[in-house]
């Protein structure tokens, strides 16, 4: 089986892995960890989508499982705020592209779900449910725009924390050894918690404020260079 998050990365060597915000913790080609949000919440979280029109994305460790609306919405978006060929290419491959799949195929006996993302393009529908869904999961919101509302749910024992606790524990390592990286709000108890703390330059102030150092577009090189300004590299 082929992980998700090794899609362009085939060729990479890496020691192991943290992914879907640290419910899947992968060292050495073992899965050491693995959380997943319950059979039974989540027939009763696909139950309320579908009766408020919600559209919806589930994550997986082999790939994402999308509704067309929210397919659609994305790629539409995607054309609307972005020019340059490369970028749009590379953005709509995280909807279209490889282990991305339309929720028809999706089979909840035999595939385990670690994430939601959703678009309410209506804004009130997704406020009916929103009560519901607090007292379950944390939910990062993507936009701030006031005709829909977009964001990610992850279960509230789920964070990338406990996933770099996993692998402190696995190769008894001392916490002195953390670094992370971290970009948008979903970062912020990664970045608290670690030794080094990396904001992106253009990430909210929250985070930069629980930096030490700082880091460009990955796209540009950024992560490298920040590596090569710690001389860990």
């Amino acid at each position: 089986m082929t992980l998700s998050a090794m899609i362009g990365l085939e060729d990479t060597v890496i020691d192991g892995m943290i992914t879907l915000a640290g419910s899947v913790v992968h060292v050495n080609d073992e899965m050491i960890y693995e959380n997943k949000i319950e059979k039974s919440l989540l027939i009763e979280m696909i139950r309320l989508f579908k009766e408020n029109h919600i559209d919806y994305s589930l994550e997986t460790r082999v790939g994402n499982f999308h509704t067309k609306g929210l397919q659609e919405f994305y790629l539409k978006w995607i054309d609307e705020h972005y020019k340059d060929p490369i970028a749009i290419k590379a953005l709509k491959a995280d909807k279209i592209g490889d282990n991305q799949y339309l929720i028809d195929s999706f089979d909840i006996e035999k595939i385990n779900v670690q994430k939601v993302t959703f678009i309410a393009k209506k804004r009130k529908n997704f406020k009916k449910v929103q009560p519901i869904l607090e007292k379950i999961f944390n939910i990062h919101y993507f936009s701030k725009n006031e005709k829909y509302i977009d964001g990610e749910l992850i279960l509230k024992d789920c964070t990338k924390v406990e996933g770099i606790k996993k692998v402190i524990n696995y190769y008894n390592s001392p916490k002195e050894n953390t670094i992370a990286f971290g970009d948008s709000m979903n970062d912020i108890q990664m970045l608290k918690y670690v030794h080094t703390a990396i904001a992106r330059v253009d990430a909210p102030k929250e985070l930069k404020q629980l930096a030490h150092y700082y880091f460009e577009d990955p796209d540009e090189d950024g992560i490298y260079k920040a590596l090569l300004q710690m001389k860990l590299i």
